[in-house]
This record gives C-alpha cells, sequence and structure tokens, in this order.
C-alpha cells in the first residue's frame, strides 16, 4: 500500500541497490576497522568499550574531522577528495549532487570507497529527505507529498499509520542509496502564517499532532538504520524571518516554548531519535544575548536540550557555511568553535571549500585552549556510537527503538 498522496518506483530496482548497499558498507566498514586495528587493540587493554578504543587511537586530525559533515557542488566523487584526504571528515551531506536512486547509489558507494582508501571510518552520508519541495533525490524514488498533508488525516490513528509507513518507505530507500541519515522530520510547530520557509514543510500549527507523527516518522525511519535528524531546535515554526536570509529574533518567552515548540523535540527524545539540528535562531526572551543563534548558543544546547531535556544522542548544526542567520556576524571559523563550546557534536556545512577550510583549522587552533580535548572527545563518541546505531561500526550503540513502540516493525 503506497503513503497517502506519494508516487512509487518499481521495486525491481530496490533489490540490487539493497544487495550493493550491504555489500559497500561491509567492505567499506572492514577496511576502515582493519586500518584502526592496532590502536584499537592498544585501547582494549585499557577499557572493553570499543568506542573508547577507537577515539583513544586517533589523531587529532582525523578526531576533528569526525565533527564535520561537510558537502560539496558535483557528482564527482573528485570533488570530495578534499574533504576526504586533507579535512578528514567523518560524514558528507548531500544537496544537489544527484537526482536519482542509481547515480545516489554509485556516488555514496564512491564516497565510502574512497574514505576507506584513505584510512578513515566510514562516513556518515546524509541528504535532506523531507517530501514536497524539500526532496532532491526524485529518480527511481518514491515522490511523497510536505509533511503537512500527514497532520491532516483524519482521525489521528490514521494520520500515525501514515507517518509510519512514510517512515519505513523512506527508511528502505535510502537504505537502498547508501544514505544513513535523514535531516528530518521537521519538528516544527507552524503557528504563525507569515512564516514561509517552514510552512507546508511542518506536520501541523498543534504541538501535540507535531509530536505524535513526528515520533512515528522516527520509529519508522530507523527501523532502517537510517538515522533520523529532528529539527530546527527550539522551533522554527513561529519565526517571520527565513534564517537562510537573516537572522530570526522570535519572541517568544520559555513558558510557550515550553507549551508549544518543545513538545515535539521532548516526544522525538522519548522516541530516540539519533540526531536534532538545532536552528539559526534567536530567542531574546531567553537567551542574554539577542544577537546570539541558538546554534551557538549553551543555553539551548547545553541547558536546555542536554540539561534540561536529557538528551544523549547527536546534536547538528544547521548550515554554517551559507545562511546568512550566522555568516552575516561570524566568521566561518569563529562560527564552528563557537558551536562546539555550546555543546554541539556536528557541525554541518553544505560548502564553499575554502569556508570548510578555515571550519577545521579554526576547531584543530582551538583545541587544547578555549576547547578541551575532553570536550572534543565526547563528540566523538557520540558521532561513533552514532555509525554503530546505522551499522557503519561494529559495536554496541544506544537503542534507536523507542521503549513503546507505535509502527508495526518492517518486515
Amino acid at each position: 500500500m503506497s503513503p497517502a498522496g506519494s508516487v512509487r518506483p518499481a521495486r525491481g530496482v530496490w533489490r540490487a541497490l539493497a544487495r550493493l548497499a550491504i555489500s559497500v558498507t561491509v567492505a567499506a566498514g572492514a577496511a576502515a576497522l582493519i586500518a584502526h586495528r592496532s590502536v584499537a587493540t592498544a585501547g582494549e587493554r585499557q577499557t572493553s568499550d570499543p568506542v573508547d578504543a577507537i577515539v583513544a587511537g586517533m589523531s587529532l586530525d582525523d578526531k576533528v574531522g569526525q565533527l564535520f559533515m561537510l558537502g560539496f557542488a558535483s557528482s564527482d566523487v573528485g570533488a570530495a577528495l578534499p574533504l576526504l584526504t586533507e579535512l578528514r571528515v567523518g560524514g558528507i551531506v548531500l544537496t544537489d549532487n544527484v537526482s536519482d536512486a542509481i547515480s545516489a547509489r554509485a556516488l555514496t558507494s564512491a564516497l565510502q570507497n574512497q574514505a576507506a582508501g584513505n584510512d578513515l571510518l566510514p562516513l556518515l552520508i546524509a541528504v535532506n529527505h523531507e517530501g514536497g519541495n524539500v526532496q532532491p533525490i526524485n529518480g527511481g524514488m518514491t515522490v511523497f507529498p510536505p509533511q503537512w498533508n500527514l497532520g491532516e488525516i483524519q482521525p489521528t490513528k490514521a494520520a500515525v499509520a501514515a507517518a509510519c509507513d512514510r517512515g519505513d518507505v523512506m527508511g528502505r530507500e535510502l537504505a537502498a542509496i547508501g544514505i544513513s541519515m535523514n535531516l528530518a522530520p521537521d519538528l516544527d510547530v507552524w503557528d504563525n502564517p507569515a512564516n514561509t520557509v517552514i510552512a507546508r514543510r511542518s506536520f501541523s500549527s498543534d504541538p501535540t499532532t507535531v509530536a505524535e507523527l513526528g515520533s512515528a516518522y522516527i520509529e519508522a525511519l530507523q527501523n532502517h538504520g537510517v538515522l533520523a535528524v529532528g529539527k530546527h531546535f527550539p522551533g522554527h515554526g513561529s519565526s517571520t524571518e527565513d534564517s537562510h536570509a537573516a537572522l530570526p529574533k522570535i519572541r517568544h518567552d520559555r513558558a510557550w516554548l515550553d507549551a508549544h515548540e518543545l513538545v515535539p523535540f521532548q516526544a522525538a527524545i522519548q522516541a530516540n531519535v539519533a540526531a536534532i539540528m538545532v536552528g539559526h535562531l534567536s530567542f531574546p526572551l531567553i537567551d542574554p544575548d539577542p544577537n546570539r543563534p541558538s546554534s551557538l548558543s549553551s543555553v539551548f544546547i547545553t541547558d536546555i536540550l542536554r540539561t534540561e531535556l536529557g538528551y544523549g544522542g547527536l546534536v547538528v548544526t544547521d548550515d554554517l557555511g551559507a545562511m546568512k542567520a550566522v555568516t552575516a556576524g561570524y566568521t566561518p571559523g569563529s562560527a564552528a568553535v563557537l558551536a562546539l563550546q555550546a555543546g554541539v557534536d556536528v557541525l554541518l556545512s553544505v560548502g564553499p571549500l575554502a569556508s570548510e577550510r578555515e571550519m577545521v583549522a579554526a576547531v584543530k587552533a582551538a583545541v587544547g585552549s578555549s576547547i578541551s580535548p575532553a570536550r572534543v572527545d565526547a563528540s566523538v563518541r557520540r558521532v561513533l556510537q552514532a555509525k554503530m546505531q546505522a551499522g557503519l561500526l561494529r559495536g554496541e550503540a544506544p537503542p534507536l527503538t523507542p521503549d513503546s513502540p507505535v509502527c508495526t516493525p518492517a518486515s
């Protein structure tokens, strides 16, 4: 049965792609583990935790690289070589690199092979695959309507089932083309009609509906080992400005935030969402620095998300390379350092390469001074645990399945 409003491709291609995805991932993972075997063995003399063993044997370059998920502007893997050989990144984000499943599978395979050939751990490869207008890989993939369509389904039980089906199909298809992380779902509560950047990307204007549908989608997607990324914490749905063009200032107090914007993120945490993306947003009634984006703010990342909400998974920034909410007020290097100081784990940038180089260099220079080595190690551990959750590395990792699942497990 097709998800509501979706168009599915022929099935034959998916069996072949799935077989290829498994073989490439296993090969890349095996090569990386062999490359790290000597350091892991040394580390195991001190600890039985495979994550700690890997971290103990990593160079500073490789540790810092794991904290970056970077993009490049080409369908040719050659354009990504500076990210792999020079910056030694832990993740790649695809934007408009390719538009069909076969090309995507070829590119992700080539990326993993290049990573293995450069003694890198397997890459987290992410794409922004929400549905609607935000689904860059369409050819040979099920084409989905925007999330808003699910929120309009009645009764709620039927909407939850549709969200489960959507997550199931997306998870299966993304895994088959070598994608290990989806920058979805959008957990923003669209409660400002003047907000056009979120709009129908949201599930609903009702926080409870967003929470229920977002959690169901996360569960079903992650059943396939594709890591979900709930966004844009602490909530972009009330803004008037577009954070791609300026820093939105949202004049809600903490009581409003608790009752509205944070409700879907709390539910996502209960659903064991693997990652949460922090948006570039200003809440001047909450953060004492009214001009500081939430992506660079310890108030939102360390105090609220980590401490109060108890979130232990990956925290990822929205794009640091091109979005003017950050670039208008910060250099690439300072933004990267401030984000890590605030509690972020993964710095995401779609380019340009010059900015990406500046970010990596600034973080390396800050380690041991404004960023402690222990702070870097903590984020590297979370990245490696996420790679274990995605099946890219062997070892035990926090579970992806929630304690109270609502979706029927994929067959």
